[in-house]
């Protein structure tokens, strides 16, 4: 069953499509350039406060990471895993961030793309009838970890 639109909601969907296409035409966004990120930087304030309870707390850190495990069926191509996990490492600098401290300061280094890999981690467990059990049990071993 289809909903019929008024005449007043043709007209909306007609002067907002016009919008569009003229506002599409006319504005020009500048491209995205990659920054040099050989300095390190100054930490924002979420991130001071997540450094700050990181050093006055012991497992403040583990709070904030999420461990998890899958289980994966069929064939896998290992090396399209990878390469691909690798790539959204290098396209994302969060995930090439870490925290050093300069005389005394926090402050954020990134690590240049080329040098940056994906940790993963492979556990076959195939023929194991406590996979269940090893899963959770090397994700315990992971999130114990700093």
């Amino acid at each position: 069953m289809q909903s019929q639109l008024t005449v007043a909601e043709k007209e909306r969907l007609l002067k907002l499509a016009k919008f569009l296409h003229v506002e599409s035409k006319t504005v020009a966004l500048s491209p995205i350039t990659a920054v040099e990120r050989s300095e390190h930087l100054p930490l924002s304030f979420a991130q001071q406060r997540l450094w700050f309870l990181a050093q006055q707390m012991e497992d403040t850190s583990r709070a904030y990471h999420i461990f998890y495990g899958l289980r994966l069926k069929g064939q896998l191509d290992r090396r399209a895993l990878r390469r691909a996990l690798d790539r959204i490492v290098a396209r994302h600098e969060a995930l090439r961030t870490t925290f050093v401290t300069i005389d005394g300061e926090p402050a954020q280094q990134i690590t240049p793309a080329q040098q940056s890999r994906f940790d993963l981690k492979e556990h076959d467990l195939r023929d194991r009838l406590d996979a269940n059990q090893e899963m959770e049990r090397l994700i315990g071993e992971a999130a114990a970890r700093r």
